[in-house]
């Protein structure tokens, strides 16, 4: 083909079946994998197996898979393919430059040619650009160039491909992207955290850590990324085991995952640290990054364990607190026993034991508490337990004829109600032992605590003789009666007394919040 026939043929697209054609490969297979190996080097920037290259120092590593030129030059130097993106860097037709030397396009302003053939490592030949070599438009102007060049040995001989782009906007595009970069990088390293990324492919070392960790450990970036085992190694001893657990289920689960634990500082100290992180994955699926940040949560931990010191001071000081109260109460309780035993009247020999029992309801209360992990609230269902014992214990009589049936469930209350509410209790099973089953009598005693809709149902009924029929809970002289009409009020409850038959008292709180 005449360059004149070059110059007045339109631009057509490269095949395997031109190729070979015109550019002298000896079969369409080797044309077809010579358009293979152009579309590989203008996809990746990497030459092809095997062949020498050359790639300018202004064209960043990262910036080798972007799109440009790609020009196909044979031995001679002339040019021989020239794709879409070629024609508008250089502002030219393809048809124009097809046949014609590369100087056509390219100019080495220190004089000579714009390329030459140099030997590569492998005693392959291949082409470098000529000193200070420069791009020339079809307007006669310049402009700097970067070069990615590869080689094609094939049976008509050898064909170089070039990949060409403008340096100028490299350099800007480059600028560009390390103002983003250093914008992003110093507020990075301005939070008062670590941040890190790690590689987890084995091939590729890839990893970064923020300079906070020197502050944080006293080792610098660089001791950390110079050596992959130093994190592990600066683990507590008696952490290593349980990060390394966590460690594990998150790179499996992709987290996000967290961990507490702690670290050796290089001069011996220890740091609390907290570290947040995920796994990066690949369009399969398969892990390849992990990153995330950590934080020194030290004083965070310290004033955590004076807090907990002090809490359990103070947990240890509410139990002797309360100890005492149920000694105390205990020693009132012995002292009026005590003195009724110089009593001879009837009604008041019973006015003593009544006294007795509501302090002895008052000093289980305070035993609950003491025995309590839980210093704000007591297990009224043992407690409900308890008092029945000693009760039913204390009216030794009278319990031989009762049946004593409780149905109590599972309540935690505060002492601001479990103690109107034990004082509640005390009051009616008393009132029941002493006076529901006279003589030969025998029957039933239920105590109930249910929770309900709207709070707590307490419920007090026995089987025996019942109440007079015009009792009233608000009027009667009973100081235990009274008292029960009281503490219900205290509550918020309204008392249901029910006289016939038998005698049966149900109300329904609300219980107070529990305060320590």
């Amino acid at each position: 083909m005449t360059q004149r026939e070059l110059d007045d043929e339109p631009p057509r697209p490269l095949d395997a079946e031109r190729i070979t054609r015109e550019f002298g490969f000896a079969s369409i297979d080797e044309a077809r994998k010579a358009l293979e190996d152009m579309a590989l080097v203008a996809a990746s920037g990497n030459p092809s197996p095997g062949a020498g290259s050359r790639v300018e120092d202004s064209v960043p590593e990262e910036e080798h898979g972007s799109a440009g030129t790609v020009v196909l030059l044979d031995s001679e130097f002339v040019i021989r393919a020239f794709n879409d993106d070629g024609a508008r860097l250089f502002g030219v037709r393809t048809s124009s430059v097809l046949g014609k030397p590369a100087s056509t396009l390219f100019r080495a302003t220190g004089g000579g040619q714009p390329f030459m053939l140099t030997r590569s490592a492998d005693s392959r030949d291949t082409i470098s650009p000529g000193q200070d070599l420069m791009g020339v438009r079809s307007d006669g102007s310049t402009f700097p160039v970067a070069l990615i060049s590869s080689s094609l040995v094939t049976d008509s001989g050898v064909r170089y491909m070039v990949q060409v782009r403008d340096a100028d906007v490299l350099r800007r595009d480059r600028a560009r992207r390390r103002g983003v970069l250093d914008r992003f990088r110093s507020l990075v390293e301005q939070v008062p955290a670590i941040t890190f990324m790690g590689s987890l492919i084995e091939d590729r070392p890839e990893f970064y850590v923020s300079p906070q960790i020197e502050g944080m450990l006293g080792f610098s970036a660089e001791e950390w990324l110079g050596n992959p085992f130093l994190w592990f190694n600066q683990i507590h001893p008696d952490d290593r085991d349980r990060w390394n657990r966590e460690f594990t289920a998150g790179c499996i689960s992709g987290g996000p995952f967290r961990s507490e634990f702690r670290a050796l500082a290089r001069n011996g100290e220890t740091v609390w640290i907290r570290g947040e992180g995920r796994v990066v994955r690949d369009a399969m699926g398969l892990p390849v990054l992990i990153q995330g940040i950590a934080f020194d949560i030290t004083e965070a931990k310290n004033a955590e364990n004076k807090i907990r010191v002090s809490l359990n001071e103070k947990v240890v000081l509410l139990k002797e607190v309360h100890h005492r109260v149920k000694n105390n109460l205990q020693v009132i309780s012995s002292l009026l026993k005590l003195q009724s035993l110089k009593v001879r009247d009837p009604e008041s020999l019973a006015m003593f034991r009544e006294s007795q029992d509501r302090i002895r309801s008052l000093a289980v209360l305070h035993e609950k508490l003491y025995q309590s992990d839980n210093m704000a609230s007591v297990d009224f269902t043992e407690y409900v337990k308890s008092i029945s014992k000693l009760l039913m214990r204390s009216y030794s009589e009278a319990a031989g004829k009762i049946r004593l049936v409780l149905d109590v469930d599972h309540v935690q209350l505060g002492l601001d109600t479990a103690v109107p509410c034990g004082l509640i209790l005390n009051e009616l099973m008393t009132n029941s032992l002493k006076y529901a089953f006279p003589g030969e009598h025998r029957g039933e005693l239920r105590v109930g605590l249910k929770k309900v809709e709207g709070g707590l149902e307490l419920r007090v009924s026995d089987t025996g003789v019942g109440l007079p029929e015009d009792f009233d809970l608000a009027r009667t002289r009973s100081l235990g009666m009274r008292l029960v009409h009281t503490l219900s009020g205290q509550l918020g409850g309204t008392p249901e007394l029910s006289p016939q038959p038998g005698t049966s008292f149900r109300m329904v709180f609300q219980p107070k919040e529990s305060t320590p």
